[in-house]
């Protein structure tokens, strides 16, 4: 399971939590805040679809976890 990757786990700084190892892919190295796991969380578990809904779609995220550009759908 994902709870049991050695090569993606935090590592808590002077006071900042930062993402670990070569699973956490691009965004390795970079603050892990509650923005930037969400985010991760829902790039795993895909999209629910809803029927007659739109939904907007980060495309691009900045570096503390909030959307930078994105569209809807």
């Amino acid at each position: 399971t994902a709870a049991d990757n050695p090569d993606k786990y935090a590592e808590k700084l002077n006071g900042v939590w930062y993402k670990r190892g070569t699973g956490w892919g691009d965004t390795e190295d970079q603050p892990l805040t509650r923005f930037s796991l969400f985010a991760d969380m829902t790039v795993e578990s895909g999209r629910e679809e809803v029927p007659n809904s739109r939904q907007y779609i980060c495309d691009e995220y900045r570096r503390n976890g909030t959307c930078r550009t994105g569209h809807w759908t």
